[in-house]
């Protein structure tokens, strides 16, 4: 034999050696379905280099303490606690056997084992579930703003406000007095939908006719005092009109001084007029304020002395009003 020859039967003998080689037991390259792998064969990652054609990689045996996502709950059961074929699909592990074209890889969270033709699926021992974050949560009303033009309890906003009133005591009734000062002042709060509550404190003074004979008559002049408490509300003409009604009633107490006859007592309160609004915290306001009282103060005639009658106090006024 030859030079030549020689050389060829030996490449070709190696060759065929590395084949043999190539298809021995246990190799990453042996036949699909052989299934004789050891357990010290090298194990490829099969979502990321593809097995040539007409081989398959070796599975990675499942290991005990490998860690998965937790496992959901189930109606009240965890997944890892029932059995693989009762969880549900999109639950169940992703299993390859090491042969014929590998899956997908595996969802985020979902478990992935792997197994061996013939051996059973068993599940990896779920992670520590991870520990609970405290959280606060705070529910927050947005703030109302302010459009303009009508009042803002039009818009929900609650103002407390103060309100300065001066007008002119007239009264009406029996025996009644001569027309005189009238001054008060409110002190509440407004509310959204536009009802209100106010304490009210009036003050007028009224000069009465005495005639203790036709030959002497004369002026009993005093003060009166009154005090109460009462509910309001307001009603705007438009959302572009800046006027708009408002009205209360209520009831408090009077008392009077310097009087000849003084006296004190219930009394009902009612207010009615007419709006206009300056901005979000000043308003003005006209209309008429009525006090009904059933007194004995300073009667004309002496002989009337001690008896009571029904004596009203109708005073116009004009109020200002600043809220906040």
């Amino acid at each position: 034999m030859d030079r030549g020859t020689t050389k060829c039967c030996a490449v070709l003998v190696a060759c065929v050696a590395i084949l043999a080689l190539s298809a021995c037991a246990g190799s990453p390259l042996a036949p699909a379905g052989t299934n004789t792998a050891p357990a010290n064969a090298p194990v490829y990652n099969a979502w990321t280099t593809p097995a040539p054609a007409g081989a398959v990689y070796a599975a990675r045996p499942a290991q005990a303490g490998a860690l998965q996502p937790a496992p959901r709950a189930v109606g009240g059961q965890p997944i890892a606690a029932q059995p693989i074929a009762a969880q549900p699909a999109e639950a169940r592990p992703r299993v390859w056997t090491g042969a014929g074209t590998p899956p997908p890889p595996p969802l985020p969270g979902q478990p992935v084992v792997a197994a061996a033709p013939g051996q059973p699926v068993v599940a990896c021992e779920p992670a520590p579930c991870p520990a609970p974050v405290a959280t606060t949560r705070r529910f927050v009303t947005p703030e109302r703003t302010y459009a303009g033009c009508w009042p803002p309890c039009n818009q929900g906003i609650s103002q407390w406000h103060a309100r300065a009133v001066v007008g002119r005591a007239l009264f009406e009734g029996t025996d009644p007095a001569d027309d005189c000062t009238y001054l008060g002042l409110d002190l509440g709060r407004t509310f959204c939908g536009c009802w209100g509550l106010d304490l009210y404190y009036r003050y007028n003074s009224g000069r009465f006719d005495r005639t203790p004979t036709p030959a002497t008559p004369f002026k009993d002049g005093g003060e009166w005092h009154h005090f109460g408490v009462k509910i309001t509300g307001e009603k705007s003409f438009g959302r572009s009109s800046k006027f708009y009604a408002w009205g209360g009633l209520g009831g408090g107490y009077f008392t009077t001084s310097k009087y000849i006859s003084n006296d004190s007592g219930p009394e009902v309160f009612g207010e009615l007029g007419l709006g206009y609004n300056l901005s979000l915290n000043w308003r003005v306001r006209a209309g008429v304020n009525v006090h009904g009282m059933d007194t004995s103060v300073t009667r004309n005639l002496p002989i009337n002395d001690g008896r009571s009658r029904w004596l009203w106090i109708i005073a116009p006024v004009i109020e200002i009003e600043g809220s906040f």
